[in-house]
């Protein structure tokens, strides 16, 4: 029971509706999207929005977002492809835009940034960041605050041998 008196957080629900061992994710994706669109009128907006931010950040803590390990590729994948156990080929956001839980112009939004978040990732695991710094400003800025804070922390790491102290704040 996604739904359960036992769980407070509405992204726990999600990754239990998402999981690899639900084997009906889109049966638990309705059954949600169904409680929202049963909210009183007036509530309606705020529960379907509650849901996409539930999703989102789902994906983003999926995708590494709480940790040293942030994959814009992995976040992608999460809401792009196909979603695991499914019964046809839809992926969540496709899902969020045919249930109107996500605009379409959102989608767009948040799948330009996603791919241009990708190739920083590519560039950045084969070296080639340099040049890709001059071509996309924002982005990259957003992307190193991030995955600065890891890099940071892996650098003083590696400076230290693994020892903490003051300048560990100051490294992430």
């Amino acid at each position: 029971n996604l739904l359960s008196s036992k769980i407070e957080s509405p992204t726990t629900v999600i990754s239990q509706a998402l999981s690899r061992s639900n084997r009906r994710p889109m049966q638990s994706l309705n059954n949600l999207l169904r409680t929202a669109n049963s909210a009183p009128e007036n509530l309606r907006d705020q529960a379907r929005s509650g849901l996409k931010s539930s999703i989102l950040e789902w994906a983003m803590t999926s995708g590494g977002g709480t940790s040293r390990t942030f994959s814009p590729r992995e976040l992608y994948d999460r809401l792009f492809t196909k979603i695991p156990n499914a019964d046809t080929d839809v992926s969540l956001v496709n899902w969020m835009v045919d249930n109107k839980v996500m605009p379409e112009r959102e989608v767009k939004q948040l799948r330009t940034w996603l791919t241009e978040m990708v190739k920083l990732e590519a560039s950045q695991s084969t070296g080639d960041i340099g040049e890709l710094v001059e071509k996309t400003g924002p982005i990259l800025d957003f992307y190193l605050r991030i995955t600065g804070s890891a890099l940071g922390t892996r650098a003083q790491s590696m400076m230290t041998g693994g020892q903490g102290g003051p300048g560990a704040l100051v490294a992430a």
